[in-house]
């Protein structure tokens, strides 16, 4: 195709390139937009709880064929963020909140904790999550160390832990770094 009949296309025919022209700026501008939305809802939720943990691993000394591990979870938040009640905490072997995969213990703190000490917005929480009883292995210790640790909250959001098993996401890795 030469130049001279792609200009005698267009010449003929200029709805064509309204058309093409809207329909570029329409897709793009709806990208960006919806970029930026994302961007600013998973900074907001990263900084308004901060959700640590830690193991404690025990070795029973009168039944030595089983060990018992269980979360030590602190919960942080920042002090105009909104107030959330801590439900529940989960151990579970998917990093993806709608595919749970292995459930390995679940603690409801409803009938356990008052209210009082499961709410942000105070001093940190510290809470001690679900126990869980398995064979003699350290390398079943491993794996269960390695899988997520969630806090569920009252709202029925879901807040994943950091420790060695879980690194921060591309949210608070993007946020640490513009504070620099």
């Amino acid at each position: 195709m030469s130049p001279s009949r792609i200009n005698e296309f267009f010449n003929n025919h200029p709805r064509w390139t309204e058309v093409s022209v809207g329909v570029s700026i329409t897709v793009v501008g709806t990208a960006v937009i919806s970029f930026v939305v994302w961007i600013f809802k998973a900074l907001g939720q990263s900084t308004s709880l901060r959700v640590g943990a830690n193991w404690t691993l025990e070795r029973a000394t009168s039944d030595s064929a089983h060990m018992t591990l269980h979360p030590n979870v602190n919960v942080v938040s920042r002090s105009n963020a909104p107030k959330k009640i801590v439900h529940s905490i989960w151990v579970r072997e998917s990093k993806n909140i709608h595919k749970p995969g292995k459930i390995y213990g679940k603690v409801d703190l409803v009938n356990h904790i008052p209210i009082e000490n499961r709410t942000t917005g105070g001093d940190p929480l510290n809470l001690v999550g679900p126990t869980i009883k398995f064979a003699n292995s350290d390398r079943e210790a491993e794996e269960i160390m390695h899988c997520p640790i969630w806090i569920q909250t009252s709202d029925d959001r879901w807040y994943k832990a950091q420790s060695m098993g879980n690194p921060p996401n591309f949210a608070e890795r993007l946020r640490c770094r513009l504070r620099r």
